[in-house]
């Protein structure tokens, strides 16, 4: 069962305050891809950033991938000409944007360093097309904590004329733009031919030897070369071999493969692509011969295991009654959506499906989880989190206008009866964001479920929604860069009301 989750930001971003910086440092360009001793000043990648080391936070669970211990890191208006980095100060909520020229995503920060990409104008039979053709980065100031700017390094240019990626907006859950990891950058870019653009193979760029490592190995036909199924976690990568139908891991350090998926279990034509990711595991969802499973890779101990099975996700499901259809006598389906990491367990959000004897369709989502450092740890119920998704009873009824389909974008008359009002978009340690009806408004918002006090609340708009899911590095499999995120946002088709209507919006 293949249900992805399309989020989307319509126009809920942070209103910026703080200075704005525009003068560059002198450019720094180098040719074929290596990075110059006048780049770095004679000196190597900063200790931190050798050692692959993450900053971890106070709970000592989140990883980050766009924070250093005291900024959050992201892009505001991006893909346009006012595009800027901004720096969120994570204890004061305050904003600091800042000019930097051409810059398209930031692909990665630590204590030392910002990581970011840039675009490039090229003209190509008289047409000019923007290109993402280089890594830069900035330091943090050890005294103000801030990046920053004026100190601009290139660390990366590449050769080909395609660039890191195949085009400019092509970042996000669907791509994963250029990954890094205060180490290696690894992505996928394109060169030209007579008629197109292809894809070139992965190509994995050693910060610390200034050189691309194990060209031998990613140099060849037999490993998928979309930049969904490939992610750089743990000093390794991980990819899919499509001659042999696995997932493999190749150590970055030593070129070692390992086999994590086998093709029994990692359904590559139905999106078993890694759905989360631990300090010490990652996670995809298997669907061959229609499986419901779960499966974990344990980084350090080089082994696979089934950690949900399809027997014990039915029998919770049955036990809760939520296999029971509202509307009708048939049964429903049901399938994995989406998976979090937090706090060493994994919540999974499933959406279950049923059909009514006329036609009407019924949808429910309920959030489980597990905790994945425990032998005998057992499938749960998350009772706050589902209260939260849950539909108020006086709410329930069937919907007959235009909608636009469960299954996709087509316009659909069948009645719809929701028993979630919303589902779940992200988690940190602290906080879950959600996506729920706020029926006293007759809206769909943003909304917060804090994990500390168990409350619940709406955002408002121009609050700091976007941090809220974005500074956490295990669940950054989602998005990709911030701006990407809530992309389709709008969908009726996972909320229980007609605001968001095919009508709905031809009247706006």
């Amino acid at each position: 069962m293949k249900v992805i989750v399309s989020l989307t930001a319509a126009a809920l971003f942070f209103a910026g305050c703080g200075g704005e910086y525009s003068g560059l440092s002198a450019d720094n360009r180098i040719s074929g891809g290596a990075v110059s001793a006048s780049v770095v000043s004679g000196q190597v990648v900063s200790a931190s950033a050798v050692s692959g080391q993450a900053v971890s936070d106070t709970g000592g669970y989140s990883r980050y991938t766009y924070c250093s211990d005291w900024n959050l890191y992201y892009i505001k208006d991006c893909y346009s000409e006012d595009a800027r980095l901004v720096e969120r100060d994570l204890e004061k909520g305050s904003e600091r944007k800042i000019r930097v020229k051409r810059i398209h995503e930031v692909c990665y920060a630590d204590n030392d360093w910002v990581y970011y990409t840039k675009e490039a104008e090229r003209e190509r039979d008289g047409e000019v097309r923007f290109v993402v053709d280089e890594v830069w980065r900035s330091p943090i100031n050890k005294n103000s904590f801030q990046m920053d700017q004026t100190a601009e390094e290139l660390v990366l240019r590449t050769e080909n004329e395609g660039g890191l990626v195949l085009s400019i907006g092509h970042v996000g859950i669907y791509h994963r733009g250029v990954q890094c990891d205060g180490r290696y950058i690894v992505f996928v870019g394109g060169e030209y031919t007579e008629e197109d653009v292809l894809e070139t193979p992965p190509r994995v760029y050693d910060m610390q030897k200034r050189s691309y490592v194990w060209e031998e190995i990613f140099r060849t036909d037999s490993f998928s070369d979309s930049m969904e199924e490939m992610i750089l976690w743990g000093g390794s990568v991980f990819l899919h071999d499509d001659e042999k139908g696995e997932l493999v891991r190749v150590n970055l350090e030593t070129g070692e493969m390992t086999t994590v998926a086998s093709e029994e279990n990692y359904d590559h034509l139905y999106s078993s692509s890694i759905s989360a990711v631990s300090e010490t595991n990652i996670f995809w969802r298997n669907t061959k011969e229609e499986k419901r499973e779960i499966w974990q890779y344990d980084l350090r101990e080089n082994k696979s295991s089934c950690f949900v099975t399809e027997e014990e996700l039915r029998k919770l499901l049955e036990q809760r009654g939520l296999l029971k259809c509202s509307i009708g006598r048939k049964e429903h389906t049901y399938g994995y959506e989406a998976c979090f990491v937090r706090a060493n367990r994994l919540y999974m959000q499933v959406v279950i499906d049923g059909e009514g004897k006329n036609g009407e369709v019924c949808q429910n989502r309920v959030v489980l989880s597990k905790e994945f450092r425990t032998p005998d740890a057992v499938l749960e119920c998350e009772d706050k989190l589902n209260e939260c998704l849950s539909n108020p009873k006086e709410r329930l009824k069937l919907f007959s206008k235009k909608w636009d389909g469960i299954y996709g974008r087509q316009p659909c008359r069948k009645k719809a009866y929701f028993k979630a009002r919303g589902f779940c978009a992200s988690m940190t340690e602290d906080e879950c964001l959600m996506y729920l009806e706020n029926s006293e408004k007759k809206k769909n918002m943003p909304a917060v479920y804090d994990f500390r006090t168990g409350s619940l609340r709406y955002l408002q708009k121009g609050e700091d929604w976007l941090s809220r899911y974005t500074y956490d590095r295990n669940n950054r499999m989602l998005s990709g860069d911030p701006g990407e995120f809530f992309e389709d946002y709008e969908v009726c088709d996972r909320m229980p009301n007609n605001y968001d209507t095919i009508e709905a919006k031809e009247k706006d």
